[in-house]
């Protein structure tokens, strides 16, 4: 696809055509077989490739029983009418009239109401003007994303060429973004005045404080608690930095479905939703150990303790983990004994990645990055199987830890990272203040990587949204076709995410010495899908399902 320039003066006079002429038919093939006929007035956007992508992501979901749901920049109206004939009640908006004039001509046709249809969206104004006052529990939105085509066949003029292209500052993505306010919980907090692990007493008290906070979020006026947003974009640059935009505002996401072109772009649908918006939040000033709390309370899917202060902290192999103040530790359940069990070796590595990508979020980490935001020639990666390193030391830990009851197992995952400046002498008493290390390791900061400052709570917020990526199941329970078998939602991330994990571990070795096996030196070759490492040892394949297994010597 190339790009062409847009109004010049024979582009000036073929618009001047094109608006003169009385459109033309089309019809459009549903993923349920169906046609559906439209008449594409001058200026809108005919069914395309796109269309038909978005479609499938919608059937995926099935019948619509009611929900509500709204499209924005519905073009010929074929994705909005479909929709309210599979029993969504479905509204539509678009910011060109002729659109606007198609789709309700063509609800009208169908037997739906007209009035449904708004002219207006994201950023035109109040959201009620082109919304409604509904709450919807699905939103879809096929950007404008790309160059025009090449082929001048299919009779589109430069108004809807210029449709194309997302020329938004900060990408169209946005303007629905900034009109979603997310209403979150505040951490509960509370004071310890020592470092033990809270009493049953204390506990119940954050726990009201943390209920109180959880029914405050309603979400806001547009889209319902559990709703559910599907963008189309394109794998170029601002379709590749709409997860971690979304992400640091709190919301989780998943490609679902995708397709390429010849030429190499692809084009893909976003799912995203609100990060565990059912799940418990606490905070306390100082604890003992976050994990330990976690697995002694429980709580939903998602449910976390953060803590400034963490005193007895711990990494693999009861290895001491301490976090001083100046750094962030922050617990999950990932487990609640509900969810369909996942391996713990692939949890971990999982879990790795969020953190990876929260930090490459946060810190506007973009050369070189993939759709997924993953920095290929990074500052920072993951070691086998949870650690984030830099090239001078730890960066950021990772435990998952278990307990069960004989009749429910709760899993909770421990994250400590290291936020603040390290000084140049270990020794001194602000090093041994501020930061949090795992005394057997050489450890670095992210401010000293990136010289820039990561708050605690935007850290908090934004590894959030990634661990519930990959550990939480979308709202209504959307999966792509060729995932419909694989049973877990852990399973699936971690199958699509297995090379990139690797990857990552290639950057790591790149920059330290290799592990040692039996005290001799391997190659790692692989990750497999149970999350262990695949050495090369004396000629031989040997998948490691420990660390203990290993030395890793530094440099």
């Amino acid at each position: 696809m190339v790009r062409h320039s847009l109004f010049t003066n024979s582009e000036v006079e073929r618009e001047r055509e094109t608006l003169q002429s009385r459109g033309r038919k089309v019809t459009w093939l549903t993923p349920d077989n169906q046609e559906i006929e439209a008449q594409i007035p001058p200026t809108t956007y005919p069914p395309r490739r796109d269309t038909s992508l978005l479609a499938e992501a919608i059937f995926s979901l099935g019948g619509g029983r009611g929900r509500k749901m709204l499209e924005i920049g519905c073009g010929s109206g074929v994705i909005s009418t479909w929709a309210n004939q599979r029993k969504w009640q479905c509204s539509a908006c678009d910011i060109n009239p002729y659109s606007v004039a198609a789709t309700r001509a063509l609800f009208s046709n169908h037997g739906f109401p007209p009035e449904m249809v708004r002219e207006g969206g994201p950023g035109e104004g109040a959201n009620s003007a082109w919304a409604g006052d509904e709450n919807y529990d699905l939103i879809v939105w096929n950007l404008p994303y790309m160059s025009p085509p090449e082929n001048d066949a299919e009779l589109l003029g430069p108004l809807e060429e210029s449709a194309l292209l997302d020329l938004e500052k900060g990408g169209t993505d946005s303007l629905l973004l900034n009109s979603l306010q997310i209403i979150e919980p505040n951490s509960a907090s509370i004071s310890h005045t020592n470092t033990q692990h809270p009493t049953e007493e204390v506990a119940l008290n954050i726990s009201a404080s943390a209920q109180t906070q959880q029914t405050s979020f309603m979400g806001s006026r547009l889209l319902a608690k559990d709703g559910l947003i599907l963008l189309v974009h394109s794998s170029n640059e601002n379709g590749r930095e709409i997860a971690g935009k979304w992400a640091k505002r709190g919301w989780a996401s998943k490609i679902i479905h995708s397709t390429s072109f010849a030429d190499g772009e692809e084009l893909f649908v976003l799912a995203l939703w609100r990060a565990f918006s059912e799940a418990r939040v606490e905070g306390v000033s100082s604890i003992d150990s976050t994990n330990r709390y976690l697995l002694e309370k429980g709580g939903r899917l998602g449910s976390r303790i953060c803590a400034i202060q963490q005193t007895e902290g711990r990494g693999m192999s009861n290895n001491k983990w301490e976090t001083k103040e100046g750094s962030f530790a922050c617990s999950w359940v990932l487990h609640d004994g509900m969810q369909t069990q996942f391996k713990p070796g692939q949890a971990q590595l999982l879990a790795g990645l969020a953190a990876l990508k929260a930090i490459n979020f946060l810190t506007d980490s973009k050369v070189g990055t993939d759709k997924e935001g993953i920095c290929k020639d990074a500052e920072i990666f993951q070691k086998w199987p949870n650690d984030i390193w830099s090239r001078r030391g730890k960066v950021a830990g990772i435990l998952i830890e278990g307990r069960s009851d004989g009749t429910k197992q709760t899993i909770v995952l421990g994250i400590g990272v290291n936020l603040c400046e390290i000084v140049s002498d270990p020794s001194s008493a602000s090093s041994k203040q501020n930061v949090a290390h795992e005394h057997k390791y050489p450890h670095d900061s992210l401010q000293n990587i990136f010289s820039q400052t990561v708050s605690r709570k935007e850290l908090e917020r934004t590894l959030n949204a990634t661990l519930a990526s990959y550990f939480e199941n979308p709202p209504q329970q959307i999966l792509p076709a060729e995932q419909e078998n694989i049973i877990s939602q852990t399973d699936s991330s971690y199958l699509a995410e297995k090379a990139q994990i690797f990857s990552n571990l290639t950057h790591y070795l790149h920059h330290h010495s290799k592990p040692l096996f039996s005290g001799v030196e391997v190659k790692p070759t692989d990750i497999n899908s149970e999350g262990e490492l695949v050495v090369t040892h004396k000629g031989q394949s040997v998948a490691i399902d420990s660390p203990s297994q290993l030395t890793w010597p530094h440099k």
